[in-house]
């Protein structure tokens, strides 16, 4: 996708710095923090382009942590360059940095006032989600599941665990974490998982209103055998009343398979 935040900088590094941000986005890290620092070169009082930087270094290894410090350092010594929306990107930015055993308390706070001054502002919400880090409960466990987030506040309105329904004979590539992107039509959201499942949820309050194993043998149209498995990468497709879904995902040790299923009104 494109992603877009407007900093005071030239031109030519406001597009580095988009591209950046598309790429960190998509977790290329290391194409990201390359568009950053093309960003700087262009613009070397460019503040928002070192928190980008710190951004991309913080999704690589741990020897490049040292790399992410100094650009946000750097970031921060510029900051009086940026827009009153970018500085307070570097001020949680600098937060989170700052932070004792992933405290993001302060962080929040300073990105739901970023996004309660600047509604308008899809980024503000994006790292305000992630910043929340509400995937883990109190004691650290993940905490799987599909949350619905106030789109001007980004509160939590809803949070649908998800089920544990793997057999320890298939971990861990039975897992029941959810990767692929949740899809939304009016009243109902389906979110495929990595145990194999296609679920449906209710958009109101998160009920679970459907769901199916997809981790099954099938008999396909041409008579042939299949086999699903885990879902991953590619979320569920809506169209002309059908709900359609890739099943069988064998990359990252999950559960091997494929076929495409496509799913009636009435759930066949």
């Amino acid at each position: 996708g494109n992603s877009h935040i407007p900093i005071k900088a030239a031109p030519e590094a406001q597009a580095w710095f988009d591209q950046g941000l598309s790429l960190l986005h998509d977790f290329w890290d290391y194409e990201s923090a390359k568009a950053f620092e093309q960003g700087i070169r262009v613009d070397p009082n460019c503040a928002m382009c070192y928190w980008g930087l710190a951004q991309a270094e913080g999704l690589r290894h741990s020897d490049a942590a040292v790399y992410g410090k100094k650009a946000l350092a750097e970031a921060v010594r510029l900051k009086n360059h940026a827009s009153a929306p970018a500085k307070l990107y570097i001020e949680a930015a600098q937060a989170e940095a700052d932070a004792r055993e992933d405290d993001s308390k302060a962080a929040v706070s300073i990105y739901r006032k970023l996004v309660k001054k600047y509604p308008r502002d899809t980024q503000a919400r994006i790292f305000l989600a992630e910043a929340l880090s509400d995937g883990y409960d109190d004691k650290g466990e993940p905490k799987p599941g599909l949350f619905a987030l106030a789109p001007q506040s980004g509160a939590i309105k809803w949070f649908a665990a998800a089920p544990d329904v793997c057999a320890a004979a298939q971990e861990p590539a039975c897992d029941r974490g959810y990767s692929p992107p949740p899809t939304a039509i009016p009243g109902a959201v389906f979110q495929p998982s990595f145990d194999g499942w296609l679920r449906a949820y209710r958009e109101r309050d998160g009920a679970l209103i459907w769901s199916f194993d997809t981790n099954r043998e099938f008999t396909t149209v041409s008579g042939e055998k299949a086999h699903g498995g885990s879902i991953e990468s590619a979320g569920a497709v809506v169209a002309d009343g059908r709900v359609v879904v890739n099943s069988g995902y064998l990359f990252g040790g999950r559960m091997a398979g494929n076929v495409l299923l496509v799913f009636s009104v009435d759930g066949r």
